[in-house]
């Protein structure tokens, strides 16, 4: 079976879009795995909104129809040191508009400059 184009142009940006981990800093490499997932534009329908609960930045997400009464609390993937709730947030609207409710996405502190339990203690 042959290899779909879509996936041929995701394996090159992944490979292309991250820097040699040899030299990168931690903030090089938190870039270019946020840019991997801000290539995924949001519908124009979707209402995203920034916030801070109990002290913690969050990105609300709602997606074209999505309730605002209830809401999916969800912290985005990088193993508690890369990624960011804007990075993810296409993931966000994806979780909004098949459950129907409004996305918080935690946008947690990440080691190694908040070492273990901050992210945790975020969620």
């Amino acid at each position: 079976m042959a290899r779909s184009e879509a996936l041929d142009r995701a394996e090159k940006m992944y490979l292309d879009g991250f820097p040699d981990p040899e030299t990168a800093t931690v903030e090089d490499l938190r870039a270019a795995y946020d840019n991997l997932f801000l290539q995924f534009t949001l519908p124009s329908s979707t209402e995203v909104s920034e916030s801070e609960l109990g002290g913690v930045p969050v990105r609300v997400i709602r997606a074209d129809g999505a309730s605002t009464d209830k809401v999916l609390v969800w912290c985005h993937g990088g193993g508690n040191i890369m990624g960011s709730a804007r990075g993810f947030q296409d993931l966000g609207n994806s979780f909004s508009a098949a459950s129907g409710v409004t996305t918080v996405m935690v946008d947690f502190r990440k080691a190694p400059e908040h070492p273990f339990p901050a992210a945790n203690d975020d969620a």
